[in-house]
Formats: structure tokens, C-alpha cells, sequence
């Protein structure tokens, strides 16, 4: 793996023809949300989403002529280029990229992206799009929010597959309320041009509840639900996690007790807990330095 700053517009025209096509809601970093429920509107309707065919809760039809690459929306033309890939948003909103770039579009022309091609695009349920482009810079329907505030990372991995290369990054997704969520490369992170973070550490990990809320873990082992502290010392937070209903848990490095659960804290007699996860009705589950299995304080297997 190594990092895309500096690949050539050759290696950039092969790798982004190869970017594959991801869910028809991009709006999926709640982390208590089934992916499945992407593909489903209100009244329980299932929408389309193949590469080539997409549909709207409201009721719009969207398909990619593979013959000559373009776009069409209800009958209509909306494409002004060949288009490479597109994505729908719930409420009817269409962003594609193009063939040569590959630059991002609307249906009223050309976003923003400071003339360079953009590699990975985001769309909410509202119709916000989030994108990255080459350089690791961000923005939000043609607004770059991070231009003198660090670049965000990204990698390129091979699909299993298929076998070809495309653009991925852990560092930058899109709440259910439309806001860009990122960390750029000193690990700061930022909500739209929010900084959330401390600048005396790096975020290493975080999560988006139903709510938007946001919740991350720094590299000095402290925890936060948007900027409000959620561990005390002297404990060192290891993981967390959130379960269906958005309540968390996480692990600590104590000795034992170092289980925590909302305000709960749960142990397993005198003995450290390893790992831990949740049932699917949201309780916890997790296992001891002897490997035995707990739930909710109790031992259900010795």
C-alpha cells in the first residue's frame, strides 16, 4: 500500500476507471445502521442500484448507457460528458464523474475541484456530495473545506475480485445529515471546517451514531462524543464500539473492571477482559484472559 499524493496522470486515468461502484446511499457511516437499509426508502420501497441503473424514493429512474456512456434521468439527457460512474441520492439529486479526469458533475455542469480529478465521492439522503480529490483535499458540493488545514490520506488497494486497483480511505465519510467527517494527515478531525479534536494528539478511530453525533478515540487513549470527554483518568481507552441502538462501549488497559458500558462497568471476577461485542438486541458480550464468555456481567460459558 502506499500513498496516492504522487501517482502520475497515466496511473490516474487507469485507477479511477477501476474505482468500483459503491452503495446507492453513501450516507452509511452511521455505524448503528444496517447497510442494508440503504437500499430501502421510508414506505419499506426497494430501490435500484446496480452500475447501471439506479431509482429514487421519489420515484426517479437513472441509467448509464453502457453503448455510448450517457446518463439518462426520467427519459431526459443530463450527462454533458461520457460518463465513467454515478450515484442517486434518496431524494433524486445525480452526481457522475466523467470518463476523461474523471472531473464530478450535477446535472447543472462541472463541481468544483480545483481542476484536478476527483477519486472518491460521497452522496447524502439530502443530496449533499462530499468528494477527495487527488491532492487530498476535500469538499462539499464544490466548496473545498481543508485547503490550508493538511490533506487527507488515502490509499490504493487491489479488489479481490476482479483484481483492479482503486482509491480507499478510513479518513473521510458523510453523516446522515449531509456534514463531511475527515482527519487529515496530522490526525486532526474535522467536521465540515470544524476542528474537533485536540491538537496534543492524533484521532485514530472514529464512529457516527444515528444522530450524528460523533465519536472518537485519540492516540493518548482518550475517548470523546463530539468534544465532551467520555473517559477519565488515569484509564487508557483501547476500543469502543457502538451498538444498533447507538449506545457504546469500550475497553480500557485496566487490570479488570475495564469493561464500560454507558455509565455501567462490567468486569469478569478478578480476571482482564480481552475483546468484547454486542448481541444482536444490543447487549454486550466479551471473553477474559481465560477465554471464558460473559454477558452483561454474567458467565454463560466456563
Amino acid at each position: 500500500m502506499r500513498s496516492a499524493f504522487f501517482i502520475i496522470s497515466i496511473q490516474l486515468f487507469v485507477l479511477t476507471f477501476a474505482i468500483p461502484v459503491t452503495a446507492f446511499n453513501d450516507d452509511s457511516r452511521d455505524d448503528t445502521r444496517s447497510p442494508l437499509l440503504n437500499t430501502l426508502c421510508e414506505n419499506a420501497q426497494v430501490l435500484n442500484d446496480s452500475p447501471t441503473l439506479k431509482s429514487s424514493c421519489k420515484g426517479d429512474i437513472v441509467q448509464l448507457k453502457s453503448r455510448n456512456a450517457v446518463l439518462i434521468k426520467n427519459g431526459r439527457i443530463i450527462s454533458h460528458n461520457p460518463v465513467r460512474d454515478f450515484k442517486v441520492s434518496r431524494n433524486g439529486k445525480v452526481y457522475y464523474r466523467s470518463q476523461s479526469g474523471p472531473f464530478l458533475s450535477n446535472e447543472s455542469g462541472r463541481l468544483n475541484s480545483l481542476r484536478t480529478a476527483v477519486i472518491i465521492y460521497l452522496v447524502s439522503s439530502q443530496g449533499d456530495v462530499v468528494y477527495l480529490n487527488d491532492q487530498g483535499i476535500v469538499f462539499k458540493n464544490g466548496k473545498p473545506l481543508n485547503q490550508n488545514k493538511g490533506k487527507v490520506p488515502f490509499q490504493i488497494k487491489k479488489s479481490s475480485i476482479t483484481g483492479n486497483p482503486y482509491y480507499t480511505t478510513l479518513n473521510l465519510t458523510l453523516s446522515r445529515n449531509g456534514r463531511a467527517v475527515y482527519i487529515n494527515d496530522m490526525g486532526q478531525l474535522y467536521i465540515d471546517q470544524e476542528a474537533m479534536s485536540q491538537h496534543t494528539a492524533k484521532v485514530k478511530q472514529f464512529k457516527i451514531d444515528s444522530q450524528a453525533s460523533v465519536f472518537y478515540l485519540d492516540d493518548l487513549g482518550r475517548l470523546y462524543k463530539n468534544k465532551t470527554r467520555l473517559s477519565r483518568k488515569p484509564v487508557k481507552v483501547k476500543n469502543f464500539k457502538l451498538n444498533a441502538q447507538g449506545e457504546i462501549a469500550y475497553l480500557t488497559d485496566g487490570t479488570s473492571n475495564n469493561l464500560y458500558f454507558e455509565k455501567r462497568k462490567f468486569s469478569a471476577g478478578s480476571h482482564r477482559i480481552l475483546s468484547f461485542n454486542f448481541t444482536g438486541s444490543g447487549e454486550v458480550i466479551y471473553t477474559d484472559d481465560k477465554r471464558r464468555l460473559w454477558k452483561m456481567g454474567l458467565l454463560i460459558s466456563d
